[in-house]
């Protein structure tokens, strides 16, 4: 424990070397391995060309450097740490508050046992910070309704009432069902029994918490119909995201009108999830719900993975709710600058030129490059397990897939056909799109979503 680097070396995505540091002591666990501690904070150096000539690598990533380069480096990282112009972390980092989040939220499941792949999990995290709907789907029994409960609960949002449980009814048809309405005869506003609109009023006044709309068994009914109002208010800047309760000429003649505005402001806080299950019981999602949700699609791990796992926990002891409090300001980066690699955004652009030029409704518009920017940006960094390649892979099955619905005729040339005898898909151009990047990712999950998607035209003459 006390043999431990000096320096880190590390190299960006575009290429550039630094050096982080300087580093004091250090700490471990059998779970998160060695974590590095500095004094006061950690700062970063840029390495030019000569530095980069004198450190030799071997292959467990060690780094060996001369004298020179040492007393060199120690004076540019004292230099930055007194014009503290390039702090990175400090001692109690967003980024180990969010590592510690995501272990306090894994005992959690298990505590109540329910088992999902890391990789599931922090999708799911980081899709909930990226964006203000997501949709989880999966076979019925695998715990959808049930994680996201399990996520509120590691929030601590259930014991402030800012976590809403609706189920959804099979005979919901426009948005009253959802949140009320007028009551003209008798001059009342009625709200919907859910309380989903006194939820909203208590977000709207409470900007620094966290709240949660779980949506069960969303697609029972026509989400385009219930859901209609939220559909067109999600996409709007949250300046102008207004839901409309009633006509404001009502509100001085309504009785409780002080008590229900005409609109209510849905803030950067409200996090809508619906669970899904996909049957004859079912409808299909339009392309106006898919452009704007994250649809996960959960898996299910090995049984043998699945007990092994079920057998592990780490004992982690925390106060109540002490990740509510930072939840919306250190876990979310809200940066709206687009800030995706250079061959990410080709990538884009060649996968968008090629779906429209089989239906131009199937493309990658402006709001779903920017909800794939902001997905890219909020992967937990103190991990391994879930990488950027695995991002952007999750995040073309999830928000660019899940629209290439169609005939054989239409698309059997984008997707390919399914070769019955190898289990494989054939002569798809999409695929061969996913072969030429894929220094970007592997496209596991694209590339099994294709293959899905050619076995449908296969079987079915018609893709879902």
């Amino acid at each position: 424990m006390d043999d431990f680097p000096q320096f880190l070396f590390w190299e960006s995505n575009k290429g550039s070397y630094y050096v982080v540091g300087e580093i004091q002591k250090q700490k471990y666990s059998e779970v998160d391995g060695y974590t590095y501690i500095p004094t006061n904070y950690f700062s970063y150096y840029k390495l030019d060309e000569e530095d980069i000539k004198n450190i030799v690598n071997n292959q467990d990533r060690i780094a060996f450097i001369n004298i020179e380069l040492i007393q060199k480096l120690e004076g540019e990282l004292n230099k930055v740490s007194e014009d503290k112009k390039s702090v990175v972390f400090d001692n109690n980092t967003k980024d180990e508050m969010e590592d510690e989040f995501l272990l306090y939220f894994k005992n959690r499941l298990l505590e109540q046992g329910l088992v999902y792949s890391d990789r599931d999990i922090i999708n799911f995290h980081t899709s909930i910070k990226s964006s203000k709907l997501v949709i989880l789907s999966g076979m019925s029994g695998i715990g959808k309704s049930k994680l996201v409960t399990a996520y509120a609960d590691a929030l601590n949002l259930k014991t402030d009432n800012q976590f809403k449980f609706i189920s959804v009814s099979p005979g919901w048809t426009d948005d009253s069902d959802l949140i009320g309405y007028a009551d003209t005869l008798n001059m009342i506003y009625r709200p919907s029994d859910n309380e989903l609109v006194e939820t909203l009023i208590e977000a709207s006044k409470n900007t620094d918490k966290l709240y949660i709309v779980c949506l069960d068994e969303m697609n029972l009914a026509r989400v385009e119909h219930y859901f209609s109002q939220f559909l067109s208010v999600l996409e709007a800047d949250e300046k102008n995201r207004t839901l409309k309760l009633y006509n404001q000429e009502l509100g001085n003649r309504l009785y409780n009108s002080e008590q229900y505005k005409p609109e209510i402001r849905i803030r950067d806080n409200v996090k809508f999830v619906g669970t899904v299950n996909m049957d004859e019981s079912t409808f299909h999602f339009s392309n106006k719900v898919l452009d704007r949700a994250d649809v996960i699609n959960l898996g299910i791990m090995n049984f043998k993975q699945l007990v092994k796992a079920s057998s592990r926990k780490e004992t982690i002891t925390l106060n109540e709710g002490q990740f509510q409090k930072d939840y919306i300001e250190k876990f979310i980066n809200t940066n709206k600058q687009i800030e995706l690699d250079d061959e990410i955004i080709e990538f884009l652009q060649e996968l968008h030129d090629l779906i429209s030029k089989f239906n131009n409704q199937l493309g990658i518009g402006p709001r779903v490059l920017k909800q794939i920017d902001s997905y890219m940006k909020n992967i937990p960094i103190m991990q391994d397990v879930f990488t950027r390649k695995m991002g952007i892979d999750l995040q073309i099955v999830q928000r660019v897939l899940t629209k290439v619905r169609g005939s054989q005729e239409e698309l059997e040339r984008l997707i390919g056909t399914y070769d019955k005898k190898h289990d494989q898909t054939q002569a798809s151009l999409i695929i061969d799109l996913f072969d030429d990047y894929n220094n970007i990712s592997d496209f596991k999950e694209s590339r099994s979503s294709i293959k899905m998607k050619a076995k449908e035209l296969y079987l079915n003459g018609y893709t879902f």
